[in-house]
């Protein structure tokens, strides 16, 4: 998928940070504690619409989705998680380590 560049902290959301792995199985991101507080406070001021807006300025050259609506809403239904989630390590002092199996 090509796109135009997400810019600090919304690059720190999924697979930003520093790589601490990334191998034929699995990709590992560190985020710092301080990051992550950049990140939810980011998180918080996003919704559906900026998500839709989003999902338009996007080219799906290798991406095996659709792009379509359908896409977007299950693309939206992670989106409350994903804040609740920031938000919580943040208000902890923690530090997220992100992986993800390929």
């Amino acid at each position: 998928m090509a796109a135009r560049a997400v810019l600090y902290p919304l690059s720190h959301v999924i697979l930003g940070g520093v790589p601490l792995h990334e191998g034929d199985n699995y990709i590992v991101c560190y985020v710092t504690a301080d990051q992550v507080r950049e990140v939810a406070k980011a998180l918080e001021l996003l919704d559906g619409q900026w998500l839709s807006d989003r999902f338009a300025t996007l080219t799906f050259d290798a991406y095996q989705g659709t792009g379509d609506a359908d896409d977007i809403a299950y693309t939206q239904a992670f989106l409350p998680g994903l804040r609740s989630f920031y938000l919580t390590a943040a208000q902890n002092g923690r530090a997220v380590i992100f992986t993800v199996s390929q």
